[in-house]
């Protein structure tokens, strides 16, 4: 297996970790007051911002509205991407 090949497979699977409950999810309760402000703000329905960033419609039910639930990273860039949110604000700044 060659070296590109390699570091291909090493960023598709660090691609499906979830956001962690490190810090009590704190990550992840932001993002989830950052989504539901620009939905909100928007007036987007959530089966409109599926297809839009290609998240499944499910996975934007369960994260909106499960304290619990996480999304897959790529998921969560995807949607920052579509609601043209910056997750620099996840670190604080």
């Amino acid at each position: 297996m060659n070296v590109v090949n390699m570091l291909s497979q090493m960023v598709k699977k660090m691609t499906r970790y979830k956001i962690s409950t490190k810090n009590k999810n704190k990550y992840s309760m932001k993002f989830r007051e950052l989504l539901i402000d620009k939905i909100e703000q928007l007036k987007i329905k959530p089966t409109e911002l599926s297809e839009i960033s290609g998240v499944p419609k499910t996975c934007i039910y369960n994260f909106r509205y499960r304290i619990n639930a996480t999304l897959k990273f790529d998921y969560i860039v995807r949607l920052a991407n579509a609601l043209d949110i910056d997750l620099n604000k996840l670190k604080g700044e």
